[in-house]
This record gives structure tokens, C-alpha cells and sequence, in this order.
């Protein structure tokens, strides 16, 4: 269901992308389907749009922003809102890096 464990990816995805380990795990959850327009209670914000906002932080691992572009495009949950009402396609058109943005314009 929504809130079942697997789905609750916000937490591990706010560790994934400074850890390796993290990145492998997240690999693993994403070839097994895991729900990435999922939304946390507190601010609604999707599995995909948190990853994007980790993801855009200095300290990210490379291989961890690959996996990134690779959630975007799955192309799921890009245009849930969250309580601000930005959405991940939102946030990766206005401040997303080139290589998000042209993960994004492959879907489209």
C-alpha cells in the first residue's frame, strides 16, 4: 500500500546519494518497482522529487545523480505537487543540471 515500508523511499533517499552503499540499495528497490511517486506525510513531497533535491546538492555522488536520471526517466510522479505545489518536473526545469534536464526532455 502507500505507506508500506518499501514505498517509504524518502529516507533511504536522503542518505543514497553521499553513499554507495545507499546507491546500490536504491538500485535494487528501483529494478524491483518501487513506487517513486510515493509522497512523505510532512511535506508531500515524492520519492522522484526528493531524490531531485538531494541530487542538486554539492556533496552527491556522481553515480548516485546517474541513478537519478534514471528514476526521471521512468517518468513516474513527475507531476505530483507537493504541499508548495512544486512538482520534481517543476524543480528539474528550474533548477535542475543539464544532465536531469535532458533526462526530463527525453520524456516528454
Amino acid at each position: 500500500g502507500k505507506n508500506s515500508p518499501i514505498n517509504n523511499l524518502n529516507i533511504l533517499f536522503y542518505s543514497t546519494l553521499y553513499d554507495e552503499n545507499a546507491v546500490a540499495v536504491a538500485e535494487i528497490l528501483l529494478e524491483k518497482g518501487v513506487d517513486l511517486a510515493c509522497q512523505d506525510k510532512k511535506y508531500r513531497n515524492t520519492a522522484i522529487f526528493t531524490l531531485c533535491m538531494e541530487a542538486l546538492k554539492n556533496r552527491s555522488l556522481p553515480s548516485a545523480r546517474e541513478f537519478v536520471c534514471r528514476c526521471l526517466s521512468e517518468n513516474k510522479g513527475l507531476d505530483i505537487p507537493n504541499m508548495r505545489g512544486i512538482s520534481a518536473r517543476n524543480l528539474v526545469e528550474q533548477r535542475g543540471t543539464p544532465e536531469m534536464k535532458a533526462a526530463l526532455e527525453k520524456i516528454i
